[in-house]
């Protein structure tokens, strides 16, 4: 529990310091930095700005002057530029309502590149060896082959063949391979099968480290989750994955315990695979989300005029319901699982 309130914080600290940021970049006036929903805690005002901590740490907040076009500004506030937000251009705005994501994007980054320079090695694209009762050698994979695709998805590193081996479940994949300077193309090409998915059944070249190659393994590491996330997304959008597949602040918490006993490392990639979710769930042009008010912007550049303020406060409160309403079904189930799984 210690942790996942640790790094939910954390997480939120850093979405919440991204808007922070560029909205001083923008010149709008802070009312209110906020870690955490509800009661306050602890709170202090500096420079205009209201630093608070709050009991609750399901979210936080970066309260603009000019957020509520019909919010007056505080008289004794010291002048910041153009101070509200409602005043300032489409493109400042798009900058500050897009920070808090790409902030986490950004940590998840950084966090991933140290991650991977305190590896002991990296790992290649090049097949070294086939493992005893290997499947794949029978389509054709030998030692030497450079994988660069499979089933058409391009290869960087080599998380990209596990992940486009267990995206492909049960069915056989397509392989590109460079063998002796020349792409070879290999048809139904299988894997043993493990706990119902189909395993790599070969071992690759190590790699030794250097500058380029952790800068390389790093970016490509936080590019293949984001790409496996948006995989996801359009899964549920489908109906391949259903809400039992989802997990809430409960699945989560637990999922950290479960990642805390695997040792630091594994905690710390978990929570970058946290905040990179958060960064790209918060950029969905869904109502109430960064990406809804983002489209907002959109319209508004589109029509000339922004839409009426109560209109896009009804669109944004319909949105936050019915997050809400998916956060407590989603929490509901979890809390299920967990007594089934005690019991």
């Amino acid at each position: 529990m210690i942790w996942a309130i640790i790094i939910f914080g954390l997480l939120i600290l850093v979405h919440e310091a991204g808007h922070f940021a560029a909205a001083r970049w923008a010149g709008i006036t802070v009312l209110e930095f906020s870690i955490g929903m509800g009661p306050a805690l602890w709170s202090t005002e500096r420079g205009g700005t209201r630093y608070s901590l709050r009991l609750l740490p399901i979210g936080g907040y970066v309260k603009m002057d000019g957020e509520d076009p019909d919010q007056e500004t505080p008289p004794d506030l010291p002048p910041r530029g153009t101070r509200r937000f409602n005043e300032v251009s489409l493109g400042r705005r798009a900058v500050v309502l897009s920070a808090g994501a790409l902030m986490n994007l950004f940590c998840a980054l950084l966090v991933m590149l140290a991650l991977t320079a305190g590896s002991e090695f990296l790992v290649s694209t090049q097949v070294a060896e086939l493992r005893a009762g290997n499947v794949s050698g029978q389509a054709g994979l030998a030692p030497g082959d450079r994988i660069l695709r499979v089933d058409g998805r391009r290869i960087h590193i080599a998380d990209d063949i596990v992940y486009a081996i267990l995206g492909a479940g049960e069915a056989p994949v397509t392989m590109l391979v460079e063998r002796a300077g020349q792409r070879v193309q290999l048809e139904g090409v299988e894997f043993p099968v493990q706990n119902g998915r189909f395993q790599p059944d070969f071992a690759c070249y190590r790699l030794q480290k250097t500058l380029p190659r952790v800068l390389h393994e790093g970016l490509f590491r936080c590019v293949g989750l984001v790409r496996e996330i948006y995989l996801s997304l359009f899964g549920m959008l489908t109906g391949q994955y259903g809400l039992e597949d989802l997990s809430g602040p409960v699945g989560a918490t637990q999922a950290i315990s479960e990642a805390s006993k695997d040792g630091f490392g594994t905690l710390v990639s978990f929570a970058v695979f946290i905040s990179i979710n958060l960064g790209i769930f918060n950029l969905l042009p869904f109502p109430a989300l960064d990406g809804g008010r983002l489209l907002f912007l959109l319209i508004e550049k589109l029509r000339g005029r922004a839409l009426k303020p109560e209109v896009e406060g009804l669109f944004n409160l319909v949105g936050f319901a019915l997050l809400m309403l998916l956060v407590a079904a989603v929490t509901f189930r979890d809390v299920a699982n967990l007594f089934r799984g005690a019991a």
